[in-house]
């Protein structure tokens, strides 16, 4: 047993040295605190307001699933993706896993990168939490939201299903990932994309190498649950669902959770974000499941124009 452990920690420092040596970082760093935050900043030469923000879901893809979105976002105004502390290319630092932390973190990085305000904030998934504390912590920032079929903060309560059985415990994932065993087992695969899209060679190299971050984040759905749902209004701010509906995204979902049930809950959750804001809009995403900015780029694209063009009004 001992040979095996050790031959698999060698075999996951070797490809975890790999990997970095491999996939370089694209974009650039800034110091945030203790630790360095990986971002990309693209636009035209001349930085042009509002800043479109890019929030990624709990996903070991980091800024990723948002590349076909942000390359044609930033041919019109400036935009800033990036890979959120311990994910991908950023490094964990100390700050904790909370709406707050993540919203102060963010807020830093772009100030310290001069991205021009005010900021359109474009979120996928857990960002539906996350970015309820940054627009309540910096209202006067942010022009306008886009959520993109993101997590509401009583969809355990509505669909008490979605629990499971719980995560093992933190030390059980250090084996798993040190000992290369989570690396043999690893085979993610975007939708909307080929198994040699960069995008699924990339997760599948490094994160094996810094799951910290996102096994944090699985930890504290909780407390993010809890702390999103005491922010329940964005005033007038131009907010923009998009809702994944096709019929076969809830295929592969566990046989514990009634389909139907499941389908309409989640759409009706949706349905109520719009109580967020009284400018608000819901858009169905029909050859989408949950990565509509993969699956249907064109209305999340579009959905930002809308937003920028009622923030400016």
């Amino acid at each position: 047993m001992a040979f095996f452990a050790i031959g698999g920690t060698v075999f996951e420092y070797a490809s975890r040295t790999n990997a970095v040596s491999k996939y370089s970082a694209p974009g650039e760093f800034a110091v945030v605190g203790d630790h360095r935050l990986h971002y990309l900043k693209r636009g035209p030469l001349e930085p042009i307001s509002p800043t479109v923000v890019f929030e990624s879901g709990l996903d070991q893809g980091g800024h990723l699933p948002w590349t076909r979105v942000q390359l044609q976002v930033s041919e019109f105004v400036t935009t800033v993706s990036y890979d959120r502390a311990g994910v991908l290319w950023s490094e964990r630092g100390s700050n904790p896993k909370t709406g707050t932390a993540i919203a102060e973190e963010l807020h830093e990085l772009l100030d310290i990168i001069n991205a021009p305000k005010p900021y359109i904030l474009v979120g996928h998934s857990l960002a539906g939490l996350t970015l309820r504390s940054f627009a309540s912590a910096y209202p006067s920032e942010v022009s306008g939201i886009v959520f993109v079929d993101v997590s509401h903060p009583d969809q355990q309560i509505v669909i008490p299903e979605l629990k499971g059985s719980g995560l093992p415990p933190l030390w059980m994932f250090r084996i798993l990932f040190s000992t290369g065993i989570a690396r043999l087992m690893l085979d993610r695969v975007y939708p909307a994309t080929e198994p040699d899209d960069p995008i699924n060679e990339i997760v599948n190299a490094m994160f094996p190498g810094n799951w910290i971050g996102m096994a944090e984040e699985n930890f504290a759905v909780q407390e993010l649950f809890d702390e999103a749902r005491n922010i329940d209004s964005f005033g007038d701010t131009p907010l923009a669902i998009i809702a994944g509906t096709d019929p076969e995204r809830w295929d592969s979902a566990p046989d514990r959770i009634p389909k139907e049930k499941l389908s309409s809950a989640m759409l009706e959750l949706q349905r109520s974000l719009l109580n967020l804001s009284t400018n608000s809009e819901l858009t169905l995403a029909n050859e989408s499941g949950h990565y509509v900015q993969l699956q249907q780029p064109e209305l999340v694209v579009e959905a930002i124009r809308r937003v920028i063009s009622k923030s400016q009004i």
